[in-house]
């Protein structure tokens, strides 16, 4: 049975140069999927206050170019924020959790809620945001999902 690799962790160009060429030398190509939040940008109290490291994005799009590696990020936010917040061509985006995914083609999938709850969504998010929102307390509507924000309560 061939030897298992445990992936490195690379947190700089230095690291990448390093590391990743040996998971490339075989003829499989590698799949690199990647969270935006806690993972390419630092948990914030406010979604709107992440920022990806200039350092990691020049790691991205090396990674991206390379022929052997199939890049996607995978976020809870919507496509079009998590595609604003990364914004590398030529690697796939999933948003919310896989219910929008844009391929580096173009071609998209997108996820629609059943007609019986779409009748009722408007009005069951208005109602929702009415209860919860309180205290620094936000919900996010997403069309196909919603996240409830409650980092800045007190």
């Amino acid at each position: 049975m061939p030897e298992k690799q445990v992936a490195p962790v690379i947190s700089n160009l230095e690291d990448f140069a390093n590391n990743l060429p040996g998971y490339l030398s075989s003829e499989s190509p590698v799949a690199v999927l990647l969270d935006y939040d806690g993972t390419l940008a630092p948990i914030a109290d406010n979604p709107a206050k992440t920022k990806m490291p200039v350092e990691l994005e020049a790691i991205l799009h090396k990674i991206a170019k390379h022929p052997k590696v199939f890049l996607a990020v995978i976020s809870g936010r919507g496509l079009k924020d998590v595609q604003k917040q990364v914004n590398i061509d030529g690697i796939t985006y999933a948003g919310n959790h896989g219910l929008e995914i844009e391929y580096p083609d173009g071609s998209r999938h997108d996820y629609e809620l059943p007609t019986e709850i779409q009748k009722n969504y408007t009005q069951m998010v208005r109602e929702l945001k009415e209860k919860v929102e309180k205290n620094g307390a936000w919900v996010e509507d997403k069309k196909v999902s919603l996240t409830y924000h409650y980092r800045d309560t007190p």
